[in-house]
């Protein structure tokens, strides 16, 4: 007998949607094979997968008339899409020790296997723009935290879920009431391909965000010293130790030598690194600059500019910091480029300014100009994401 479908360009639409969460779901599966410790982000491949679950349900229940179950389960199988989400997002921002919006909406999956589907439909279209909103504050709050690359990483996300939300509230039965005149059929079409859009763009961002570390990046830094690059003179060195930061979890804590930065004066530490420098690039014979000096538990990072380099002692070498670094020599070679061209050894009229340079690059976890995102780079960074999946296909 056959059967006869009044859509078919909708109902092939869905079962490409159905196709893509099904795929994202096997690139965060192979992540999460791939991963050894943090796992925090290919869990994620659960949620993709109870998606794409969700409209093999709603498939029967659009097109041929099945039962309301149909629809329960699917909503079932959303809520714990939402709830795998929402903990995802928790975890990378660390609000508490007990993730807690995840618990609702498991709770809420529950009660679509014993709820009348008239029920089950008013709490889903409840619940649902609340997690989206949810989530875009998360994601805010994330991109704030966040710089350059990882920053742009998250965009995509943002945009993504921005996108999908759009997408899934057009498909509510009043909107399509209200634009009737467009054509059930080419309206349908038009959410479709919004809410693939919104999955191709959340995709291709979490398949690049990085570890925690990156995001948590200032439990980890240590002392920042600034450099004449010429003389090696040291002009300015700051703490960058939290006192609420737990040494335990990033150094090894029967360390009784740990101290707060080098250990020893911002002269001599200086001279120190700028000796190794020089001495290192004799012996390689290179006209590359060293950029790091590994002692396993602590790390110094360097960063060279026109007139000053920076030292930036931390636990860990992360990405994001040599971005900042960077960032934190332009703010200085700014600001005091006639000083500096005319260097005469005098330190005491840069405190000031590099006080609150550091403290916007380097203390300041939350970056209140998060939203201006370098759209030039965007795909850039898409290329890179693509090329790193190929090579680890390969």
């Amino acid at each position: 007998m056959a059967v006869f479908i009044e859509n078919p360009i909708l109902f092939g639409f869905y079962f490409i949607e159905v196709f893509i969460n099904l795929e994202l779901f096997g690139f965060f599966l192979l992540r999460w094979m791939q991963e050894k410790k943090e796992r925090h982000i290919s869990v994620l491949g659960a949620s993709y997968f109870c998606l794409g679950m969700t409209r093999v349900f709603l498939i029967p229940w659009d097109f041929f008339g099945a039962g309301d179950i149909y629809y329960n389960i699917g909503a079932l199988f959303a809520f714990i899409a939402m709830a795998v989400f929402m903990y995802a997002s928790e975890i990378l921002l660390k609000f508490w020790s007990h993730p807690f919006f995840p618990f609702v909406y498991i709770g809420l999956a529950v009660l679509c296997i014993f709820l009348p589907y008239e029920i089950v439909r008013i709490l889903y279209y409840i619940f649902s723009p609340i997690m989206i909103v949810l989530l875009i504050g998360f994601l805010c709050i994330l991109m704030s935290r966040t710089y350059g690359k990882v920053r742009r990483k998250f965009f995509f996300i943002f945009l993504g879920i921005c996108i999908y939300g759009i997408g899934y509230a057009l498909g509510a039965q009043f909107l399509r009431d209200l634009f009737t005149g467009l054509g059930e059929d080419i309206y349908g079409i038009f959410v479709s391909s919004t809410v693939l859009t919104g999955l191709a763009f959340t995709g291709i961002g979490f398949m690049g965000v990085p570890s925690l570390s990156e995001i948590h990046w200032e439990e980890f830094t240590i002392h920042v010293y600034v450099f004449h690059i010429d003389t090696a003179v040291c002009m300015y060195d700051e703490s960058l130790l939290k006192k609420d930061v737990d040494l335990g979890k990033v150094i090894d804590e029967d360390d009784e030598n740990f101290k707060d930065g080098a250990g020893v004066p911002a002269d001599l530490f200086s001279s120190g690194v700028v000796g190794v420098m020089g001495l290192i690039k004799e012996m390689v014979s290179s006209d590359k600059r060293l950029k790091v000096l590994d002692h396993e538990d602590k790390k110094i990072l360097l960063e060279y500019g026109e007139y000053v380099s920076i030292a930036l002692l931390t636990f860990k070498d992360l990405k994001i910091y040599h971005e900042k670094m960077e960032s934190y020599i332009n703010d200085i070679e700014a600001k005091y480029e006639k000083h500096l061209d005319k260097w005469d050894g005098e330190i005491t009229k840069f405190k000031k300014g590099l006080t609150t340079m550091t403290q916007e690059n380097f203390k300041d976890i939350m970056d209140p100009t998060w939203w201006k995102v370098d759209f030039s780079k965007l795909g850039s960074s898409i290329k890179q994401l693509f090329k790193r999946g190929k090579k680890k296909n390969s």
